[in-house]
């Protein structure tokens, strides 16, 4: 027996509205960018070549130095190869406002009780791992992924909020538990909302103004908001697993 059903408002028309995205996106950027100055004591850590006192010449050895709540900011003048892990509080951002950086790798997280992890204006080759680690129920994390493209899929685990927001390029499918999805281009790939163990939860999963090929879910552990999603799919676009109760 279904311990909960989930509550959807499914809108199919493709997001027109230019000038209203483009607010909505400048929006979220700006308020996180906010959030994040006013809520820590940040150090900020630079990552690039310039040899200067300070500064590091990869991202991980950046992270190693880094204290919870820091900000990196990284130098979109080169290729960094190299796998990334992030276990903290932290910002990892270009370091020049509108350029990307490039890292030839893949990102795993370990998330934390708590945990506020945002990525801005990266280009990763490889894949976003999203392990549970020491991240509970009571306690969960929330990882933003911002204006970011990535070569491989994204997979959130249990206990993780997934923020997703304006994703500009995927090369693999996206499977998440908890969370948001907004103004993603996800051009020919699916994304998954996977059954976590969570029971009475009142989250909301939003999945709002993206364009993707497939919507799979299979959870009933949270309410669902969808609106204003782009199919580029000409058969069926919507799947429902076991789990799941859609309620028009």
């Amino acid at each position: 027996m279904l311990s909960k059903q989930m509550k959807m408002e499914i809108n199919f028309s493709h997001f027109s509205k230019f000038s209203i995205f483009t607010l909505m996106k400048k929006f979220y950027i700006t308020l996180f960018g906010i959030l994040f100055y006013i809520t820590s004591h940040a150090s900020d850590i630079y990552v690039n070549n310039s040899g200067q006192p300070g500064t590091y010449t990869t991202i991980s050895d950046a992270i190693s130095a880094s204290s919870s709540g820091d900000n990196i900011y990284i130098s979109p003048y080169g290729v960094y190869v190299e796998d990334i892990t992030l276990d903290k509080n932290l910002l990892i951002a270009s370091s020049v406002s509108g350029t990307d950086f490039t890292v030839t790798g893949n990102v795993s997280i370990n998330a934390i009780p708590d945990m506020h992890l945002l990525i801005l204006g990266g280009v990763f080759s490889g894949s976003l791992v999203a392990n549970t680690f020491n991240a509970t129920e009571n306690n969960m994390a929330d990882v933003y992924v911002i204006e970011s493209e990535f070569g491989l899929g994204i997979t959130f685990g249990e206990n993780i909020k997934a923020h997703l927001l304006f994703l500009k390029q995927l090369g693999g499918d996206i499977d998440i538990k908890n969370g948001e999805v907004i103004g993603c281009t996800l051009a020919d790939r699916t994304l998954k909302i996977s059954d976590g163990s969570r029971i009475n939860s009142s989250d909301s999963i939003k999945i709002i103004a993206n364009s993707f090929k497939n919507l799979w879910w299979d959870s009933d552990d949270c309410y669902f908001y969808i609106s204003n999603n782009n199919f580029i799919h000409t058969g069926n676009s919507l799947y429902a697993g076991h789990n799941a109760i859609l309620i028009l």
